[in-house]
């Protein structure tokens, strides 16, 4: 065993250590492959990366804190009533409960508090934090975003590193939202330093969204009272913005930025936030003066305007989640460590024969219905052949039947001479299915299994013989590969639920479904790889479909809110961010000859 080995040998037993005690559980297992970071039901994944590399490693102690707090205390029902509120609830809950989560396990571990304070450090120096006045023409709801994320980790978390972000996320807030909407806010914000539990964590929510339509009301109160000043007077409607400013008293006492002082160094250390010093302080963090009305404050209308964009906003519109991004981040280190040194990779693993998860997601059937019907008119060019039938007899056309005039004066009108096409089945399709734990990400198994449903929908009802295979299905030892569906066989739903588990052996499974294809006699076929484009090793992949080729399988990969799937040029692939986008992106696929 060389010293990578012993190191990354000392990291999983450390982690394992840590999810026993963390999780007060012996059935959460630690693994090391592929370059993606991901945390499922059971099991942590972590990237074959360079752990000779100290900044690497304490980013990824820091992440695995992060997820055994979720693990510990995050209450999953209650997040997804959230999402089933909307995104926007969902989006800001998300927010939330990682600055309490993570307080939260700061107190109960200091040494996790340590690991997640570096973390901080260490993505402000990857820049993993931007300031909020820094981002180009931001949606408004980036700006509460900024205010709630950097806001919450000084003051409730003890992130010392974002004192300055805190203060600069409220000047932005101020000149978006107005000082006064904006140190309700920081009210409500501060109050994250007494939750207790992912319920709790709901309320705040309500309380920022609740402020929000408060504003929004008030706003269309105003407009009312503009109109009415403007009849009766001659149109001073202005006056009106008055409403929004502060009441006395606000200007100088009840500053809302960070203040030099409010943090011992001694409470750091101890794994204990100062909440005396934050329920005593004005609200302030910073020596810089907080902005009085009028100084570069928004006026009623913008305010207005601002309320209603981020009452009406989806997830995309705010910033990414930080622990996506860092995932993204610590998989782009391992990929780019896998390809300055090889030798991280042995081979993709393995991947053993068929399993059937015991617990499957709820899958959208009606959704996949409505996709399937859009599926046969974007592929039958390249599924099936024209085939032209001997000539029919019509009673109108443009070309005679010679040897048909001499029924004519019995009536007998059918003469003329058309040549009609058929389609003859000439393709059988493979879908191959990425099961890994990465794809649990914002919810991209999910809408992966109302693609792969909706495209074996779609081809099965045109006749076209398809099989389904889930690889990268976790058995809780190794990786197998799930049959949803044989060639022959209808799309049950109940079989197109697959949850996010395993590691991405990509490779392996294309193995499978070759072996399942080239047995076919059908003289077309097709292999469709959904995944989010992330295998644990690439070259494999490479080798795979260059193998593929040479059986003449044509290999088209749809990635899953991916930009790249690795493995593949830029022009090999196709990709959706919903469901709706699928049979467009098939008729992509056929216009640039992927099926070729």
């Amino acid at each position: 065993m060389n010293i990578l080995e012993k190191i990354e040998r000392s990291f999983i037993n450390k982690a394992k250590s840590l999810a026993r005690v963390m999780t007060r559980t012996n059935n959460i297992q630690v693994t090391i492959s592929g370059s993606d970071a991901y945390c499922v039901e059971g099991r942590i994944n972590l990237p074959q990366g360079d752990y000779s590399d100290s900044v690497w490693r304490e980013m990824l102690e820091g992440w695995i804190d992060h997820e055994l707090g979720h693990l510990a205390f995050t209450n999953i029902p209650v997040m997804n009533s959230a999402y089933k509120i909307s995104e926007f609830h969902q989006h800001i809950l998300n927010i939330i409960e990682d600055i309490w989560m993570e307080k939260a396990q700061g107190e109960r571990f200091p040494g996790a508090r340590i690991n997640l304070a570096r973390l901080c450090k260490h993505a402000m120096d990857r820049n993993l934090f931007p300031l909020c006045s820094s981002l180009p023409t931001a949606h408004p709801l980036v700006v509460l975003d900024c205010l709630i994320l950097f806001r919450g980790r000084f003051f409730v978390t003890g992130h010392d590193v974002l004192k300055g972000h805190a203060a600069d996320a409220y000047q932005v807030a101020c000149q978006v939202y107005g000082q006064e909407l904006a140190d309700k806010f920081c009210e409500v914000i501060d109050s994250i330093s007494g939750v207790s539990s992912t319920k709790q964590a709901f309320d705040v929510m309500l309380r920022i969204v609740e402020l929000l339509q408060k504003e929004s009301e008030k706003s269309d109160s105003d407009d009312d009272t503009d109109e009415d000043d403007q009849s009766n007077d001659g149109g001073n409607g202005s006056e009106s913005d008055n409403d929004s400013e502060p009441e006395d008293g606000n200007e100088s006492d009840d500053d809302n930025e960070p203040e030099d002082g409010d943090k011992s160094e001694d409470d750091n250390d101890d794994g204990e936030s100062d909440q005396n010093a934050q329920s005593d302080n004005d609200g302030s963090g910073s020596s810089q003066k907080p902005p009085k009305p009028g100084d570069n404050q928004p006026t009623s209308e913008e305010i207005k305007n601002a309320v209603k964009a981020v009452l009406a906003s989806e997830d995309k519109d705010g910033l990414q989640d930080f622990h996506e991004t860092l995932i993204e981040m610590l998989s782009e280190d391992a990929y780019e460590a896998q390809e300055e040194n090889p030798s991280l990779l042995a081979g993709g693993g393995v991947l053993l024969g068929d399993w059937i998860p015991p617990v499957m997601m709820e899958v959208d059937s009606a959704e996949a219905k409505s996709m399937s019907g859009r599926i046969y008119p974007a592929l039958n060019k390249v599924l099936f052949d024209q085939v032209e039938t001997l000539p029919v007899a019509r009673n109108r056309g443009n070309r005679l039947i010679a040897n048909k005039l001499s029924g004519v004066p019995a009536g007998n009108l059918s003469v003329f001479r058309k040549r009609v096409e058929q389609q003859d089945l000439s393709a059988a399709v493979s879908i191959l299915v990425d099961g890994s734990g990465s794809m649990k990400d914002d919810g991209k198994m999910m809408k992966a299994n109302v693609c792969t449903l909706a495209l074996a929908k779609g081809l099965h009802k045109a006749g076209v013989p398809t099989n389904v295979t889930y690889f990268g299905v976790y058995d809780g030892e190794n990786n197998r590969t799930f049959t949803a569906k044989n060639f022959d066989e209808p799309a049950l739903d109940k079989k197109f639920g697959v949850p996010a588990s395993g590691s991405t052996p990509t490779a392996q499974g294309m193995l499978v479904a070759m072996n399942q294809l080239v047995l076919r006699s059908e003289g077309r076929k097709v292999m469709f790889i959904i995944t989010d484009g992330h295998p644990d090793d690439v070259s494999e992949v490479t080798e795979m479909a260059e193998i593929a080729r040479s059986f003449n399988i044509k290999v088209v990969p749809i990635g899953i809110q991916t930009g790249q799937v690795r493995g593949f040029g830029a022009d090999e692939f196709v990709s959706v961010n919903d469901v709706s986008e699928l049979p467009a992106a098939l008729k992509s696929a056929v216009k640039n000859k992927l099926f070729s």
